[in-house]
């Protein structure tokens, strides 16, 4: 089973790049290319790559007391490993049990030595995890050693931001657009508004930045132009539920005051989607 996104230049279809639809309860083999946090992966199958999230467990997000643990964990746990991994919830496509071929289970693993919540919400009859958490907590292990930590972890829900789930990598090239068939959304690179980067062989105090135009819409919602800063820090942009953030930029500017053409823009977006 596949899910498709179509790519257009000025209304012409010239790409289709197909990404891989677990099917529930088969096993697939992937590789780990990036970890984006503890419990969010990206992972490469059939030469083409999708975001999966850890079933039944959340680690904590950004900013929060052991989001970096949590992260390093699953770094040396499964990045650039090869992996199986399993849609367990008929519901949530793109929710994954990930197990190592020595036979250990990420998700599991997270909650025994403290770096993750047991996820009530989407796995409530997992007696398992439920056992793994209390496991932990009896033991005063990472996020539950001390009093203190415990007490933020079980109020993590009230006091942290949504979490943000990335849904899909893509590239534009000016003037093109694409369509995210999952998400009834379509964006266009419509033009750039500002390219103050450094160009080759200059000596400049500041870096510069790319601000890029999109415009979005979500089948049943206004248009909108949104303005997309490449910066380092990535900055990120907002749209209904979603975060787009700019990854790369190409080519990089050939020389002083010298415009590089829209249609020879390339861009790497990163589309997000805040859940919870």
């Amino acid at each position: 089973m596949l899910c498709r996104i179509k790519c257009f230049v000025f209304g012409v279809l010239c790409c289709a790049a197909f990404l891989p639809c677990q099917i529930f309860g088969e096993a697939y083999t992937v590789k780990v290319i990036e970890v984006i946090d503890g419990d969010t992966l990206k992972i490469a199958w059939n030469n083409e790559s999708q975001f999966i999230q850890l079933y039944g467990v959340k680690t904590p997000v950004k900013w929060n007391h052991f989001y970096n643990e949590a992260k390093l964990f699953t770094d040396h746990f499964v990045l650039n490993h090869v992996v199986e991994v399993k849609r367990v919830d008929n519901q949530l496509p793109h929710v994954m049990v990930v197990k190592r071929f020595d036979g250990k289970v990420l998700n599991n693993e997270l909650l025994e030595k403290g770096l993750a919540k047991w996820d009530k919400q989407n796995a409530p009859n997992d007696q398992k995890l439920k056992k793994l958490e209390a496991k932990a907590k009896k033991g005063k292990r990472g996020i539950w050693g001390d009093s203190a930590s415990a007490n933020k972890a079980e109020k993590t829900k009230e006091k942290t931001l949504p979490h943000i789930m990335p849904i899909q990598d893509i590239s534009l090239s000016g003037g093109e657009s694409a369509f995210i068939d999952s998400e009834d959304l379509q964006l266009v690179f419509d033009s750039v508004a500002e390219d103050s980067r450094c160009p080759k062989g200059a000596q400049c105090i500041w870096s510069g930045r790319v601000v890029i135009v999109l415009n979005i819409k979500k089948l049943g919602h206004p248009e909108k132009s949104l303005r997309v800063t490449h910066y380092l820090p990535h900055e990120k942009s907002q749209y209904l539920d979603y975060m787009i953030e700019v990854l790369h930029v190409s080519p990089a500017p050939p020389a002083p005051k010298k415009k590089i053409p829209l249609k020879d823009y390339k861009v790497q977006l990163r589309i997000s989607k805040m859940a919870g």
